[in-house]
């Protein structure tokens, strides 16, 4: 039979395990147990509470290895203030982040494809990318019979090209005949994502390649023109999307899921009038996380029906934060899944409580994807904790 899911406790009265914490602790401990203590603090991938890691769903992002740890999707234990019916949970909203991208890929060849394409900002799936998601969408219907929840009735994406292809593939898994786009759930339209694909040399490194990463400053005149321009132009309607589905569907002798022209985006999620958005004037991370939310509180107006929205690995991430009140954005994968249920917060506030964080089991079944690009943030951020843990070791070596 298959591993029952694992009952969560919550504990947060441990104190979390801090660099300068060990190095205090070891240097009060004889030599020998004070080695055991360097070795199991630079081993692990991260000193957190247990039961916040586990919690928190960290799973670290590694583009060149797939020896993972995964968490089952979990039954929530506490259902205090979960709007519920007679029969079950009243409704869910899934939220995950796109597949394995096309030019993340190409980095890892040594290639550059920002530079020869004629969107930079909009690269499409690898094939790997396109399994994801059809294997994401086998996930979260597994989930739900699992969990008890409404079924999924409607998915809808960021107008980006890599959302709407993971979108489309977890759709035609789900049973679902359309993805609605919406332009809520876009990028973090942040100086580092315009840094990853307009500025020169840009080779879609967050933050922007090695020549050219903040705060160097830049000329207006050598950025790619749709940096300065507004973010709007980045973004294809639901129309154009729907004719480039066809053509592709069409190229590759199989059916496509269509784009729900009926769907109703939010209006004025995202400020149109000019500077704002621009590279000039970039979004705020508190901006993007609130944007998330209006879509995922318009996603909880349903009723006994569930919702998947398709983002990208920021504004995902720190969507967890936003709806739950917790302190850390886990990192976020590809096709990393949350699921939320709204409870009653306060009088005239819905919050939410999390179901699934940052799962990505279903990557078991796509082993020649990858779990991350080179260009992540989170594997930026992962890559940089090794060196300060390394950085940390050889200073406590050094004073023993």
């Amino acid at each position: 039979g298959q591993e029952p899911a694992r009952t969560i406790e919550h504990n947060f009265s441990r104190p979390r395990i801090t660099p300068e914490r060990a190095y205090i602790t070891i240097m009060r401990v004889p030599l020998a147990t004070g080695l055991l203590l360097i070795v199991g603090f630079v081993t692990t991938s991260a000193i957190v509470p247990v039961s916040s890691r586990a919690v928190l769903g960290h799973h670290h992002a590694r583009a060149s290895s797939h020896t993972h740890s995964y968490i089952r999707p979990r039954r929530l234990q506490d259902t205090r203030n979960v709007r519920t019916t007679r029969r079950g949970i009243e409704m869910a909203v899934f939220v995950a982040r796109h597949g394995e991208r096309e030019d993340y890929q190409w980095k890892v060849r040594g290639d550059n494809w920002i530079q020869q394409a004629e969107r930079p900002w909009d690269t499409p799936l690898t094939d790997a990318g396109h399994r994801q998601g059809a294997a994401l969408g086998r996930s979260i219907k597994r989930q739900i019979e699992e969990l008890g929840l409404p079924p999924i009735t409607r998915v809808v994406s960021s107008p980006l090209l890599r959302c709407v292809q993971t979108a489309a593939e977890a759709a035609r898994e789900l049973g679902i005949h359309g993805v609605g786009i919406e332009r809520g759930l876009f990028e973090t339209m942040g100086e580092d994502w315009y840094r990853s694909w307009a500025v020169p040399g840009a080779d879609g490194t967050w933050g922007g390649p090695l020549t050219c990463r903040s705060p160097t400053p830049v000329d207006g005149a050598h950025l790619h023109t749709h940096a300065v321009a507004h973010v709007s132009e980045c973004q294809r309607s639901a129309e154009e999307l729907a004719a480039l589905m066809d053509i592709a569907a069409t190229e590759a002798g199989g059916g496509s899921i269509p784009i729900d022209l009926d769907y109703i985006p939010i209006d004025g999620v995202i400020p149109l009038e000019a500077p704002s958005h621009t590279w000039y004037e970039p979004e705020q991370k508190d901006q993007c996380s609130d944007r998330m939310k209006a879509v995922v509180d318009q996603a909880a107006r349903e009723r006994g029906t569930s919702t998947l929205l398709v983002s990208h690995g920021g504004p995902t991430s720190r969507l967890y934060p936003q709806l739950t009140g917790e302190e850390s954005s886990p990192p976020c994968g590809y096709t990393s899944l949350f699921c939320y249920v709204p409870c009653h917060h306060t009088a005239s506030e819905t919050g939410y409580k999390a179901l699934i964080v940052a799962d990505h089991d279903h990557l078991k079944e796509v082993p020649e994807g990858s779990h991350a690009g080179p260009n992540d943030r989170a594997e930026q951020q992962r890559v940089a904790e090794l060196q300060r843990k390394s950085d940390l070791l050889q200073k406590i070596m050094t004073t023993i």
